[in-house]
């Protein structure tokens, strides 16, 4: 394995949030793993656009038709263009001999090519059968871009607190027990951990400690898991292309989850208290962008907070702060679809897990969320994207990602119309103060709903499901909603109750409603 060297750059101060009852600090890591020199480019590749200094070939124009493999391609972007990466065996770029590794895209049909991104090239070969590619060789561009890119993925920024450093020499500690001890650890301190001479002398410490664990003449203390988990060193836990996991639960909420879905996106998330933070900060304005592109995606998102660092003894007291934390995001989410003034019904469908014992975390592969976030998304079964909070530019790739599985598979973002949906029931109603309103009806299987409701006021709306086991499951949780709302979502088969209730105490509201089943 390569050889990593880990510094301590700054400290942060961080505020207190919902789950930490005081200020705390908060250590930038830079981390860097060293590229083997096989793995470098050339050195005689030049700046000038070929290897060796020599000019770049003169341009080809390929009138590229899809097969049974489609165009065969795959390319990628680096810097400000995009080069063909790959050929694929018996694929329409092969069959033209005139497509290799290395070309650079100058045009895409009448496009120039030059400030295209990578996204952009998909945009464009999905849109037609036969596809006008200029192409222009240029191996040294190619390589150094390459290079860069490859070099970029070894170069890192972490954040990590005291108490996660502490539970790192004491997760070794199990294992290596005398090696630990023989190694100058910070002791924790009962007051002034904020000071600023405990957090300087904490600096030298944890730098020292870090890096004495991984310069040890030990291979398997050097390359211990846990102490890669915490570098966010390890290899992708979930691989592109593995089974999409296949989970049957309960969310906090205490609704029904079943991730075994073949018409959606399905998106794993899993982070601790120490990243939910970050991985916030990435995941909503990437799924902003997507909802702009496509108002009607279908994604089902399954959140899972590692939890277990919290006493059995605290579980009670947790729990209400994070189903308010989950009504806080959920609420901010819908309220985004309906001011985004998105034509459609909302289809995204989020469900958060608390995983106090480890055993949801491990049945998707993330074991090592109280160190690094992972995202991974999924659909016909399988993983297509995996992403950890240590890669760079997470937004374009997530963004990116969707992007391409919706120009593969249309239905992931088709629209509900009334051509593809039958009435259930539809009306209008004045609902008194302290009064409530429901809408009852049967199905005999599994299916999908579109409903839509407007009030003159604010009014809480929830669906529940009574099954034929006689067993009540939640839909949908019962929220605040000041206008309205349109929604897409799956219910199972049985009896199904939509209510309705104004949300103040003396306020009365007037709804108007519509129910249908999408065929």
């Amino acid at each position: 394995m390569a050889s990593i060297k880990v510094e301590i750059v700054r400290s942060e101060k961080r505020e207190i949030d919902e789950l930490d009852t005081k200020p705390f600090t908060m250590y930038v890591l830079n981390v860097v793993r060293a590229v083997p020199e096989s793995d470098a480019a050339p050195a005689d590749a030049g700046a000038d656009g070929a290897a060796g200094g020599a000019e770049a070939n003169e341009a080809v124009e390929v009138a590229l038709t899809k097969n049974e493999k489609g165009y065969g391609l795959g390319f990628d972007q680096y810097g400000g263009a995009v080069f063909v990466t790959r050929i694929v065996a018996g694929g329409a770029a092969e069959a033209t001999g005139q497509i290799k590794e290395g070309q650079r895209f100058v045009k895409c049909g009448e496009q120039a090519a030059a400030g295209m991104s990578k996204a952009d090239v998909v945009q464009y070969l999905g849109g037609v059968e036969t596809a006008q590619l200029t192409l222009q060789e240029d191996t040294a561009a190619y390589l150094a871009g390459k290079q860069a890119k490859e070099a970029a993925k070894n170069k890192w920024v972490l954040h990590r607190r005291y108490s996660q450093f502490n539970e790192l020499k004491e997760n070794l500690a199990k294992s290596h027990s005398a090696v630990i001890k023989s190694i100058t650890f910070p002791p924790k301190v009962l007051l002034g951990n904020l000071q600023p001479k405990v957090i300087q002398q904490r600096t030298v410490e944890l730098n020292a400690f870090l890096n004495e664990l991984l310069s040890h003449d030990d291979k398997a203390i050097r390359e211990a898991p846990e102490l890669l988990a915490f570098l966010e060193a390890s290899d992708a836990t979930v691989k592109v292309g593995s089974p999409a996991p296949k989970i049957t639960l309960t969310d906090l909420n205490d609704r029904a989850i079943n991730s075994d879905i073949d018409d959606e996106i399905v998106v794993f998330t899993a982070a601790s208290r120490y990243n939910f933070q970050k991985l916030t900060e990435f995941v909503k304005p990437a799924q902003a962008e997507v909802l702009a592109l496509f108002p009607n995606v279908r994604i089902t998102f399954i959140s899972v907070a590692d939890l277990r660092i919290v006493p059995a003894a605290s579980r009670g007291m947790v729990q209400p702060i994070l189903r308010k934390m989950e009504a806080k995001d959920a609420l901010e989410t819908i309220n985004n679809f309906i001011t985004g003034g998105f034509d459609g019904y909302m289809s995204m469908e989020p469900y958060f897990i608390p995983d106090y014992s480890g055993d949801i975390l491990n049945s998707i592969n993330c074991t090592d969320a109280n160190w690094t976030f992972r995202v991974f998304l999924c659909c016909n079964g399988r993983v297509f994207k995996s992403l950890q909070s240590s890669q760079q530019n997470l937004r374009k790739e997530y963004v990116g990602a969707i992007t391409s599985a919706v120009k593969k598979f249309p239905v992931f973002a088709a629209p509900v119309t009334d051509a593809n949906t039958k009435s259930i029931q539809k009306g209008e109603e004045k609902v008194g103060a302290r009064q409530s309103f429901a809408v009852e009806f049967d199905l005999e299987a599994p299916g999908v709903i579109a409903l839509s409701f407007s009030c003159s006021g604010a009014t809480e709306f929830h669906l529940s499901t009574v099954g034929k086991d006689g067993k009540e499951t939640k839909v949908l949780v019962s929220r605040s909603y000041k206008q309205g709302f349109k929604k897409r979502t799956r219910v199972g088969a049985g009896h199904h109750v939509m209510s309705w209730k104004p949300a103040g105490m003396l306020s009365s509201s007037t709804l108007t409603y519509d129910v249908r089943q999408v065929v």
